[in-house]
């Protein structure tokens, strides 16, 4: 039979490398999740802008920022062009994007001080031994 301190040093230990595997796992999925948004709104993005510069889009804003002012039904009609111009889902893949990088920020920025702190515990006691 095992005395008391060497089995609480077993369960501290164990309880450690599972908290070291947890929390590498999330960061490293949080972070390739990220870099994929990232790399999905600029791919997008650039089909997007390139799609602008053939259809001369730029030229038409450029007109309409031009003339005497800005009004709503100006802005309408920009919408309306950009949306005919444009295939619906290259719009939904950027967007999705966008919106999927924006909620693993806040994600992380969040639970910034849980994985601080997490981080910062596991590492004195791996450098500890």
């Amino acid at each position: 039979m095992k005395t008391a301190p060497s089995l609480n040093k077993k369960i501290v230990q164990g309880v450690y490398t599972f908290e070291t595997k947890r929390t590498s796992g999330q960061l490293i999925i949080r972070f390739g999740l990220m870099l994929f948004a990232g790399a999905v709104i600029l791919i997008f993005g650039g089909v997007l802008g390139d799609l602008f510069q053939e259809s001369e889009i730029y030229s038409l804003i450029h007109g309409y920022m031009q003339a005497d002012g800005f009004s709503f039904i100006k802005t309408n009609e920009l919408l309306y062009i950009f949306f005919k111009e444009t295939p619906i889902w290259l719009i939904i893949m950027y967007l999705a994007g966008v919106i999927g990088g924006v909620a693993l920020l806040f994600s992380l920025i969040k639970n910034r001080r849980v994985y601080y702190h997490r981080l910062k515990s596991l590492i004195i006691y791996w450098t500890s031994k």
